[in-house]
């Protein structure tokens, strides 16, 4: 009789051991296949399937137990839920949460299947709170709607907003630009209700280069004195002006002319003939080089004796004569 007692306990606790050894384990849906944010207007926890839509027992009634805990404690659900699609809504009651406060919801279902996983007897999940970013133009101009939601939001471009001599660089927390900067469209998660202000940067003005005329250092000259030369003698020409020793060289037809003396207001040309007619001098200076067309008038000598003979034979003009007048005196008349 022992024997068989002892044989019987001894199948017992082997089949406990295999029973205890084949329990299959809970399959729980895992958090990266769940997104818990707060509704807009923050009265509901929104529970959704990021794989697609819930299946099993998606009607309200085969929900089971939620609990959405505030700073780890706490049960601020109200018992009123709703599913449809690849949301689960869970209503918050009237205790409410505070801003910076942590909440969490705790699934208990096994109903409810999220790719192909339950919640089990106790799944919880991190809710991200709903915030609302507002934009000011920070003395720009224009209107942008502000961007609600949960966890990291796309912020506006900046797009609509305008300043005069200026552009819309990227946001800030603060409006002197001392807070948090954010990028134009970026991704951007707030704690809480935030203003991003606008940072302008001023557009550089160009400011035009002004061109100066050059001044003009070279030498001036004085209108040539005796401009009629020998074309068989040449003769002595004198240039006068100011800024004259900065010549450097005077040409006639490409040939050096002889300089015989020479100053700062005055030069001495020796000017050898040329064929008759006008010519052109040539002047180079320090600063530059200028032509000086007609400056001498070369004539044959033969023309130059005639004009000096019709000179010498014109009489030279009489002074007209005035007629004589003759003044005449009044004889007094005799007193009676």
């Amino acid at each position: 009789m022992k024997k068989l007692i002892s044989i019987t306990a001894s199948i017992l606790l082997a089949c406990a051991t295999l029973i205890s050894v084949t329990e299959p384990a809970e399959a729980v849906v895992p958090a990266s296949d769940i997104s818990a944010t707060v509704n807009t207007a923050g009265t509901a926890v929104l529970l959704k399937c990021l794989t697609g839509a819930y299946t099993g027992g998606v009607t309200s009634s085969t929900l089971n137990v939620f609990y959405i805990t505030v700073n780890g404690s706490g049960n601020i659900y109200n018992n009123s839920k709703s599913i449809s699609g690849d949301t689960i809504t869970l209503a918050i009651d009237n205790r409410g949460y505070a801003a910076g406060d942590a909440l969490a919801v705790e699934v208990h279902d096994q109903n409810v299947y999220c790719n192909g996983n339950d919640f089990a007897w106790g799944a919880a999940y991190a809710v991200a709170l709903a915030h609302t970013i507002t934009y000011d133009p920070n003395q720009g101009a224009g209107m942008i709607s502000a961007t609600v939601g949960a966890g990291a939001l796309t912020v506006s471009t900046g797009s609509n907003y305008s300043r005069s001599g200026y552009t819309l660089s990227g946001w800030n927390t603060s409006a002197n630009g001392s807070g948090t900067a954010v990028a134009l469209g970026a991704s951007y998660a707030p704690s809480q209700n935030e203003t991003l202000y606008a940072q302008w940067t001023a557009i550089p003005v160009t400011t035009p280069v002004v061109v100066q005329a050059p001044v003009y250092t070279g030498p001036e000259f004085n209108a040539i004195e005796g401009r009629v030369v020998d074309s068989v003698e040449g003769a002595k020409i004198l240039l006068t002006g100011h800024r004259l020793d900065s010549v450097t060289k005077i040409s006639l037809a490409g040939k050096a002319l002889t300089v015989t003396k020479s100053t700062d207001t005055a030069i001495e040309l020796q000017v050898p003939g040329g064929a008759p007619g006008s010519a052109t001098l040539e002047i180079a200076f320090t600063s530059g080089s200028m032509r000086w067309t007609n400056a001498f008038e070369f004539v044959d000598p033969a023309v130059l004796k005639a004009q000096a003979a019709n000179k010498i034979a014109k009489p030279a003009a009489k002074p007209a004569t005035k007629p004589a007048v003759k003044v005449t005196k009044a004889k007094p008349k005799a007193k009676k």
